[in-house]
């Protein structure tokens, strides 16, 4: 945003001198930039870029942490919300199939489904609720007690309190609790 500022305001003071000559009646030969007002430019613009580039870097990166992180939690609220409006218990559980809990890891994709008889598989009765493909490549997700999942009853309560931990590539993560009360929180160490 600084740079489209410096850029605006660039464009103003060239129209304003622009404007000002006119009036003036410089003649048309000492109109327009020499080649050193040219080259100063250049030189403060490059100068802004470099400082400003680091910034935008890890502005990106800290965006697509927070954006895998927020599906999980988008999930997670999505399964206790759905178990208390539903009154019936209902679970989210690792899938790389998006049909039933089958999988090595979390970051490889999870589905939400209610689950009737408890048990943390989908079965006869079931229903689908949300299928998720999993984090973009390059992130791992490691887990903590709530390895086989997470089944929230119908008062919002979960089964297991445990943690979900966001590891983007490079530096910086996210950690997403679930208490047993079924209450999902984020934080950024």
């Amino acid at each position: 945003m600084p740079i489209i500022r410096l850029y605006k305001t660039c464009l103003i003071i060239i129209a304003t001198t622009n404007l000002m000559e006119n009036q003036m009646n410089i003649p048309l030969a000492y109109k327009g930039f020499t080649l050193i007002e040219l080259m100063v430019t250049l030189v403060v613009a490059s100068i802004l870029l470099v400082m400003a580039l680091p910034n935008f870097t890890e502005m990106i990166r800290e965006n697509q942490t927070s954006s895998e992180a927020n599906k999980l939690i988008r999930d997670l609220n999505l399964a206790r919300s759905e178990s208390v409006q539903r009154g019936i218990s209902v679970s989210m559980c690792r899938s790389n199939t998006g049909a039933g809990c089958a999988g090595a890891n979390w970051q490889s994709g999870w589905i939400v489904f209610t689950d009737i008889n408890s048990d943390r598989a989908v079965s006869a009765g079931d229903q689908l609720l949300q299928v998720n493909d999993g984090l973009d490549t390059g992130f791992t997700m490691p887990v903590v007690n709530l390895t086989n999942g997470v089944t929230f009853g119908p008062d919002g309560s979960a089964n297991a309190a445990g943690t979900f931990q966001v590891l983007p590539p490079a530096g910086g993560s996210r950690v997403i609790s679930v208490n047993a009360a079924g209450r999902v929180t984020v934080a950024a160490p």
